[in-house]
């Protein structure tokens, strides 16, 4: 899933099925109250922070995206008993090194973008005939009449006095009429 803030990109991936945010922390949380040594509660709590599987995390790049599902799943299978005596519960940062990671607050601010250039203007197109097909028909029959009754005949009628006007050097004769007539006939307004 690729998203836009003022055309910088950032990118992320579905995080269905995963446990809610709440519950990650809960889980971080329990993990903090069993450690006693410093630095593993501030990796831990850094990896609270941005844990993949949190609906706020985005990344700066496919390939960095990519890899926090990959993460986020290795930590979705883990049980609470194996997240809370594993270190990768926090070891998992050293994974994503070198990747920014962003903690998105206002999801207002992301705009989705699906596919590339203009498909999503031809698929929002689409949908808007599926939804107003009734309307668009009875738009494409108005289309039609107008041209076919007003547009068409104009046309023709011009076409058919210039030709007539230059076959008898912009004069107008005694056959003008019938040559004028014939020409109608033979784009079929008469």
């Amino acid at each position: 899933m690729k998203m836009n803030i003022k055309n910088n990109k950032v990118f992320g991936f579905d995080k269905t099925g995963y446990s809610s945010d709440s519950e990650i922390e809960a889980l971080y949380q329990k993990k903090s109250e069993l450690v006693t040594d410093k630095t593993v509660k501030d990796k831990l709590f850094k990896a609270s922070l941005y844990d993949p599987r949190k609906s706020d995390i985005y990344f700066s790049s496919v390939e960095s995206a990519n890899k926090g599902k990959e993460i986020a799943n290795k930590l979705h299978r883990m049980t609470t008993d194996e997240f809370l005596g594993s270190n990768y519960s926090y070891q998992w940062l050293d994974e994503l090194s070198g990747a920014s990671i962003f903690k998105i607050v206002n999801k207002n601010v992301l705009k989705q973008q699906e596919g590339g250039g203009n498909m999503h203007l031809i698929k929002k197109l689409l949908q808007f005939v599926r939804i107003h097909c009734l309307w668009v028909l009875i738009a494409l029959i108005t289309i039609f009449i107008f041209y076919w009754f007003q547009y068409r005949p104009v046309k023709i009628r011009s076409y058919c006095d210039w030709k007539t006007k230059s076959e008898s050097y912009w004069r107008v004769t005694k056959s003008y009429d019938a040559n004028y007539s014939s020409c109608l006939h033979e784009k079929g307004l008469k």
